[in-house]
């Protein structure tokens, strides 16, 4: 992981201020992290959410594209 975006996981106000610039693989290493460390629940609720949003916009991309 990126040192440069753990310190995103320092407070709510850091975290709810960036978590719109994550991509897909920095907001999945954040989650992960997030569970094997502090296990805040609203933290990982909101990475987990960015996450999968990006996921679905990268999977309905690639769908779409072979159409």
């Amino acid at each position: 992981m990126e040192d440069s975006i753990l310190h995103l996981l320092s407070n709510w106000k850091t975290l709810a201020a960036n978590v719109g610039e994550l991509t897909e693989d920095q907001s999945l290493d954040l989650l992960n992290y997030e569970l094997l460390t502090k296990r805040r629940k609203n933290v990982v609720e909101r990475l987990h959410m960015r996450h999968s949003g990006l996921k679905v916009k990268r999977e309905r991309e690639e769908l779409l594209r072979g159409l």
